[in-house]
Order: structure tokens, then C-alpha cells, then sequence
């Protein structure tokens, strides 16, 4: 699959009408940069206004995600499942956070973490997370009922990948 990558600000984009309008446009934008005296390095300019950056053509699997909404965006049914494992501990965002945190490989600092894992130890924290992740996808079938309704808990992440606001506290109490 490829997209196209800001060099300077990241912005990506992955819809193939965007990539092919980039290819299209290489050669002009290289005609364009030479004859300021630069050499280009991507296909043409980052859309972005107070980006100086090119974008980049990647490709190859999809980028990770880099922030909780992207997370959330990108594994919104494991968000989903995620709520109902805590049994409605976890908002969208932070049940978002907690995934992005598994996939860099960094320890969650959130209260149900470091109950299970009895503490602030490093090593158990990254169990733990690993653990609650593992138990999500394994108990998908099974999130139905009291505090683990997986209706409710992928109305309340459709809710917020919309751009309403997410709860305060806890998804259900």
C-alpha cells in the first residue's frame, strides 16, 4: 500500500486519488525546484501552509499509528473490546492510549495497570498491558451484558471518531 509523507511535518495521506495526483505532478514539481536552484526531494509540496517540507512516496505496509486519536481511528473495534475488558474503566481516548502504548512497547501508568501489576514496576506494567490487550481480542465473543456491552462501548467509540466528546471519567458508570 503506499502513501504520501510530509519529509518535514509527518502529515500523510493514504487515498489513492491524492497519490496518483502526486506522481502525476512529480515532474512539474521538480522543473519548479531546480529552477529556483534546489533539488527536490519528494514529489511536490507538503499541502500544508507553514510546512516547508516535500512529500514522500512510501510504500509498503501502513505507518503506525503516533497518537491516541490515530490509534483510535486506526483499531477502533479493539478500543471497543478494550472498554468492555475493563468493564467501562477506559474512555475511547484513554483505551486509545493504551493500545498506542502496547505497540511503542511503553508501560500505561493508569490506575487498573498498576493495580494488576501491584505496583510501579516497569516490567509488570508492560505484562499487564500486554495481558489486557490479549484478553480483549480473546473475550470479543463474549462482551455482552453488565459493564461489558460491546454495542454500547462501539456506539460510545463511532461517538467520538465523529468528533463528539468523549466521557470524563469512565465509559459506563
Amino acid at each position: 500500500m503506499e502513501h504520501l509523507e510530509c519529509d518535514r511535518c509527518g502529515r500523510w495521506y493514504s487515498d489513492q486519488e491524492n497519490v496518483d495526483w502526486a506522481k502525476q505532478q512529480t515532474d512539474t514539481w521538480k522543473e519548479l525546484c531546480r529552477r529556483d536552484g534546489v533539488e527536490p526531494r519528494g514529489l511536490v509540496a507538503c499541502p500544508v501552509i507553514p510546512c516547508e517540507g516535500e512529500m514522500i512516496l512510501i510504500s509498503g505496509r501502513r505507518r503506525r499509528p503516533n497518537t491516541p486519536k490515530e490509534a483510535l481511528e486506526r483499531y477502533p473495534r479493539l478500543v471497543g473490546h478494550l472498554i468492555c475488558a475493563s468493564l467501562g474503566y477506559f474512555t475511547p481516548e484513554t483505551a486509545a492510549n493504551a493500545v498506542l502504548n502496547y505497540i511503542r512497547g511503553e508501560p500505561n501508568w493508569c490506575e487498573w495497570y498498576t493495580h494488576m501489576a501491584r505496583g510501579w514496576d516497569t516490567d509488570k506494567l508492560l505484562q499487564v498491558g500486554r495481558h489486557a490487550l490479549e484478553d480483549a481480542v480473546r473475550g470479543r465473543h463474549h462482551h455482552q451484558g453488565y459493564m461489558a456491552h460491546y454495542p454500547q462501548a462501539q456506539a460510545l467509540v463511532e461517538h467520538v471518531l465523529k468528533g463528539g466528546a468523549g466521557p470524563a471519567f469512565a465509559s459506563w458508570f
